[in-house]
């Protein structure tokens, strides 16, 4: 990989596959070995009482292992809200363990040994508790063999906290020098109070639940309960970690207290199709001293199944074909890595180059392969694909990888560089051959090839291959991969000069900036936009996915079916807010929010997923490509390229689940996406592609456990002539997230499993039931029925004439109810001109209508 065009790292590959092949540390993960526990259940907010809370982190490397141990209150339920934590506490071996993870911190020393603090500027800081003291006890070895380290935090609750919100967690995080377990929800909840309890109100009784719907039941405080008191709602299972139903019928992480009668029916919304809940009421007056009841019994509802109606009709949205791109660049790799990534290449983008790549010398700082131009031009014709370029702006030099030397980097020189990349491309391989009398400029291009024997040209009689219309300009200049980073001044002044002469030789290319993200905002953005003269075509930045960082800082490091879920599940939303933010930069500078957008690096793992954890080989890795994908064709993406290694590790005849996907959607080929939804954890679409005469029904099914059952109805006058269901999925069983087919496997393990479906499923109207934590694709070969075909039987007889007698009624008078579907003339009545074009299209009983019937 060396300094790579995505660039994270300057390791070479092999380093990075010798460090992955052992995991990401020798050494284990520690454990959470006992939660949060306070030393009450009510907490009185009085600022002199003191409580505790004591956890327990476990290594079987040794106590020594272990980093730091950290709480934090209403962490979970805050959903990310700082304003709604309590408080935060944390032990350390040392006062770096604590701020690794920046912060205003206020530390001290821990009886027993190491360092503890309190976050002052974050998450509720001292305005809700007063911290007081902290000491650590140890347990088993230090080194070598299981220890354990557990930390008593004590601390006094400020009048600020009570009930707001009356009932609390107290959520665990801890972490080794390798990987991080958490944030954890406590187990045990606590109540904060503003006064001793002398008295509690009475449990409630079970709700009325009622009114299922697919996505909400209604619920109320049953009539018995008492009308002073104030009630909660909890409902189960919780709805992505929350489980209070808030006054307006929404899942919030806190309790929303309200009487009997401001409840009313509720109508809750946000469920889950097809799913059973139960709900149960807590009480409390309010009063000081009077303290809440205790969780009353259950009453539970099913919600009704989904139901779907896919319109063929609809215009939905554009599939661009170069959202299931892959990187291309020329790097150094085996033969079936190569030949991999060019089997994930067809029909879509190829992202070829990378900064600091000087394509004359075919040299790099990370260590570039002899792969040409040319070449790539000419995979990608063969593959129905199209070349994309990311450009040098860094420099060029001597040497290759580890020897190079850099010998210029005016931004002149670059901009020379990238003109004639631009005047190769798109003017002299479209128009030249081998053999072919050249210009003097033409031919010094050439003379500057340092290619060896490799073709230059193509052949005469060679097909030619696709221009190169989109050039993204660097990559990354945040960041040092490859280093230097440039200044943003400098890199919009680099953007300015570059496009300039690319665009003298050819205007009609599409130029924009590659940036990692504006997660943050972007000063390197801020500063190619804010120039008015700089030409940007489109945006570029690298949106990668949470799953490997999930794996490392929630897991410990282990692959966990449970939290690949939840970051499969926020994937969508992820990539969402991630492109509003450079929709922001761009209107923020007065340019069109509507401009193009590129992922020309993605990867719902992130890139060290690639090599790390063996997340690359997992079912997770499969779907979150899929909903990825998706998504980028529902935000209206030009297009996307993978990084890196599509079916790593590559070493054998194994395909990885991703590797497996990629394949299938270039060869689907989608056109149009006209359906979609998302259901919790389930996903749908529907695609048309081949003159909409193919459909495809895709299901995302990322749930770990639960089955989806689903109601499909394809709206529109066609009839399926072939039904093929291809499931990616554990061919010996049951499918989890975390399934992979490993490089030692004597085969496939997961893998499509196609069944004929044709005479089974009608797209009239049908119910299916998508397996959990598979990827589903339902095909319909579909025959479009005549209008006329009123019945919808594949044939135009005497029930189809009766329809239309029916609604005869003659010149000038307009179509009587029921009748739009007459008029077919469409000039407002239904008459003899209209029973001329039905005749036109009997075929009798049994015989579908001829190619000519009106449509």
């Amino acid at each position: 990989m060396g300094v790579d065009v995505g660039g994270r790292v300057l390791a070479s590959l092999a380093t990075v596959v010798a460090t992955a092949s052992v995991g990401f540390a020798a050494n284990s993960a520690p454990v959470i070995s006992s939660f949060p526990t306070l030393n009450s259940s009510a907490l009185v907010a009085d600022d002199t009482t003191e409580y505790t809370v004591v956890m327990t982190v476990s290594d079987v490397d040794g106590y020594n292992d272990i980093r730091d141990a950290r709480v934090l209150f209403d962490f979970v339920r805050a959903g990310g809200d700082h304003a709604r934590g309590r408080g935060y506490l944390a032990w350390g071996q040392a006062d770096a363990d604590i701020t690794r993870f920046g912060g205003t911190w206020v530390t001290a020393d821990a009886a027993g040994g190491g360092r503890w603090a309190y976050n002052a500027g974050d998450w509720g800081g001292d305005t809700y508790m007063t911290p007081v003291s902290c000491s650590l006890v140890v347990g088993g070895a230090a080194t070598g063999a299981s220890g354990s380290r557990t930390v008593t935090w004590t601390f006094k609750v400020k009048p600020t906290w009570a009930h707001n919100p009356t009932i609390n967690t107290a959520d665990a995080f801890a972490g080794d020098y390798a990987v991080n377990v958490g944030w954890r929800e406590g187990a045990a909840e606590f109540d904060v109070v503003p006064a001793a309890c002398t008295s509690w109100s009475a449990a409630p009784s079970a709700p009325v639940v009622s009114s299922p719907t697919a996505s909400g039941l209604g619920v109320a405080i049953h009539p018995a309960d008492s009308d002073g008191d104030l009630f909660a709602i909890r409902i189960w299972p919780p709805v992505r970690k929350l489980q209070f139903v808030q006054t307006d019928g929404s899942i919030g992480g806190f309790p929303a207290w309200r009487t009997k009668a401001d409840w009313g029916t509720v109508a809750v919304g946000g469920l889950v199709s097809s799913t059973a809940y139960t709900f149960s009421v807590r009480a409390m007056t309010g009063v000081a001293g009077n303290c809440p009841s205790a969780w009353g019994p259950t009453a539970g509802g099913t919600t009704a199944i989904l139901a779907r109606t896919v319109d063929c009709s609809s215009p939905g949205v554009t599939f661009n074909k170069g959202i299931m791109g892959m990187d291309a660049q020329p790097k150094v790799l085996s033969a079936q890595r190569i030949a991999d990534n060019l089997a994930a290449s067809f029909n879509t983008s190829m992202r070829y180059g990378g900064d600091g790549y000087n394509f004359k010398t075919r040299t790099a700082q990370w260590t570039s392969s002899t792969r040409s131009t040319l070449q790539a031009l000419r995979d990608a014709r063969d593959r129905n694909s199209y070349v994309q370029i990311c450009l040098n702006t860094r420099g060029i030099g001597t040497g290759n990888g580890s020897t190079w030397v850099y010998t210029d980097q005016t931004a002149a020189t670059l901009a020379g560089l990238a003109a004639d990349w631009v005047y190769y491309c798109n003017k002299l391989v479209s128009n030249k051959r081998q053999g072919d009398a050249l210009a003097t400029q033409e031919q010094a291009i050439l003379d500057s090839l340092n290619w060896g024997s490799d073709d230059k040209l193509l052949a005469p009689g060679e097909p030619p291959v696709p221009p190169v219309v989109y050039w993204e300009i660097g990559n990354e200049p945040e960041g040092p991969y490859p280093p230097p980073a440039l200044a943003p001044d400098d890199y919009a002044a680099r953007y300015s000069t570059i496009t300039q002469a690319m665009r003298a030789v050819d205007p009609t290319i599409k130029v924009g900036p590659g940036v990692m993200s504006a997660d943050n905002g972007n000063a390197w953005l801020d500063a190619v936009f804010s120039n008015a003269g700089n030409r940007v075509d489109f945006v570029a930045y690298h949106p990668y996915g949470p799953l490997y960082w999930i794996t490392k800082n929630n897991s410990g490091g282990v692959l966990n079916a449970n939290d690949l879920m939840g970051g499969l599940d926020s994937l969508k939303q992820q990539q969402t807010d991630r492109r509003q933010k450079v929709v922001d930069r761009l209107t923020a500078n007065n340019r069109p929010g509507g401009t193009p957008l590129v992922a020309s690096e993605f990867n719902p793992v992130s890139w060290e997923g690639t090599y790390y954890y063996n997340l690359s080989q997992t079912v997770a890795q499969g779907l979150g490509l899929a909903e990825t994908i998706f998504t980028f064709a529902e935000l209206g993406f030009t297009a996307a390229q993978y990084w890196d290694l599509p079916n790593y590790p590559s070493t054998t005849p194994r395909e990885v689940p991703g590797f497996k996907v990629f394949k299938m959607m270039q060869a689907e080929q989608p056109e149009r996406v006209i359906h979609s939804c998302v259901d919790g954890t389930f996903r749908l679409y529907a695609t048309l592609a081949d003159s909409e005469t193919r459909l495809v029904v895709w299901a995302i099914n990322v749930s770990e456990t639960d089955d989806k059952p689903v109601e499909i109805h394809v709206a529109g006058p066609v009839r399926a002539t072939a039904v093929t269901e291809y499931r990616l999925a554990d061919t010996r069983g049951d499918t989890s997230l975390v399934t992979r087919n490993d490089r030692n496997d004597p085969r496939d393990y997961v893998d499509w499993i196609v069944v004929d479906r044709t005479g089974q499923i009608d797209p009239a109207g049908f119910t299916w039931t998508f397996e959990d934590a598979t990827l589903t694709m339902l095909v319909f070969h579909l025959r479009h029925l005549a209008r006329v075909d009123y019945d919808q039987d594949d044939d135009v007889d005497q029930t189809d004439y009766g329809h239309l007698q029916a609604c005869l009624g003659g010149g000038t008078i307009p179509p009587l109810p029921g009748c739009s579907d007459a008029d077919l003339d469409e000039d407002q009545d239904v008459d003899q001109n209209d029973l001329a074009l039905f005749l036109g299209c009997m075929s009798g009983p049994g015989s579908p209508a001829g190619e000519y019937c009106p449509d």
